[in-house]
């Protein structure tokens, strides 16, 4: 059975996403917590498969960014390191934050639209338990085979007959492949193909959007085009949340 902590200190917000969450997936056991002591006590207890977190655990002041301090807790334990924390948060700041120093998953803003959340969470449940770290995609660049953890690249181009790999951490690039063999090497539970060009990190989708093309990824890379052929298969699998 899978379980989910919802840490949020309004009781009507807790009560929505729990009835979301069950709706989604009836035998769910979901944990929740008001502050961030009752959370990280329940990281005693069984594992967790998703987080559902809220930034401003503290209405009277808006400065207040406890939740982020739970997540940077959560993050110290490598069981929690690639674990789906959803954050609920209209702040940006907190926002790009979150995504850019603690790996947090997607995020929703209240008051919530039902649609999305339901959209966000389902990916959120569906997504692996966790990356695993000897999970490697190897390419040869210049002569040398380089080994690139599945969890740090971003997206795969392909263009000029030249294969190029947007990583957290830099560049890489390789002229022997085409970018269906490299799409056949990687896991499809984890990459989605966007068209005949590109291939990205479902962990680093902000939302795809149909009537424009584009998916949209987390700041600051940029936006990709969807083919037309490709379309209905990603929005199937990426939703428009």
């Amino acid at each position: 059975m899978k379980r989910v902590l919802i840490l949020e200190d309004n009781k009507k917000a807790t009560l929505l996403v729990a009835k979301i969450l069950k709706e989604l997936e009836g035998d769910l056991e979901i944990v929740t917590a008001t502050n961030c002591a009752e959370a990280k006590q329940q990281l005693l207890g069984d594992d967790f498969r998703l987080f559902v977190v809220d930034i401003l655990l503290d209405g009277n002041n808006p400065n207040d960014a406890t939740g982020l301090d739970f997540v940077q807790f959560l993050r110290s334990f490598k069981k929690y390191e690639y674990t789906p924390v959803v954050i609920t948060t209209s702040v940006a700041e907190m926002k790009d934050h979150a995504y850019d120093n603690l790996d947090c998953y997607k995020y929703l803003e209240k008051p919530y639209d039902c649609d999305r959340a339901k959209s966000v969470l389902k990916k959120a449940l569906d997504m692996p338990l966790q990356y695993d770290d000897n999970q490697f995609f190897h390419m040869k660049c210049d002569g040398i085979v380089r080994a690139v953890r599945y969890h740090d690249i971003v997206t795969v181009h392909y263009r000029d007959r030249k294969i190029t790999v947007q990583m957290t951490n830099g560049i890489l690039t390789a002229y022997y492949k085409s970018l269906t063999e490299v799409y056949r090497d990687l896991p499809k539970t984890i990459f989605v193909r966007c068209s005949k060009d590109v291939i990205v990190n479902k962990k680093f989708v902000e939302y795809a959007n149909g009537r424009e093309g584009k998916v949209y990824l987390v700041k600051p890379y940029q936006p990709v085009a969807i083919g037309s052929t490709y379309k209905r298969r990603v929005i199937e699998e990426l939703g428009n949340g």
